[in-house]
């Protein structure tokens, strides 16, 4: 739980949403999340996310469909209204979904 995550693209699916529309300053946002997260230790990272407990509300994604249904997705505040969703396998988040505007799982 003390071991320092990364974050991993092995799974992102830009087809959801794409980094291209996301505004400078968001992009800095995201920038500093993802040092944030490598700094961090999973027993941090897992009291601030937010599991989900209904995948069926996920994307349909050709790239995460053969993910483990064992696996259990969370979402990462990058900020007060952008959010990450992906999952953790060792010490790597895996970075699925791109959330600008929160609503995948909406506020």
């Amino acid at each position: 739980m003390h071991d320092h995550p990364y974050v991993n693209l092995k799974y992102f699916d830009s087809n959801y949403e794409c980094l291209s529309v996301w505004e400078k300053d968001e992009l800095k946002l995201l920038s500093d999340f993802i040092q944030k997260v490598s700094n961090s230790n999973w027993f941090d990272i897992q009291r601030s996310c937010t599991k989900h407990q209904d995948k069926s509300v996920l994307p349909k994604s050709k790239k995460v469909e053969n993910v483990s249904p064992d696996i259990t997705f969370f979402e990462l505040r990058v900020s007060i209204k952008a959010r990450v969703h992906g999952f953790r396998s060792a010490n790597a988040f895996f970075l699925c979904w791109l959330d600008r505007n929160h609503q995948i799982y909406p506020m």
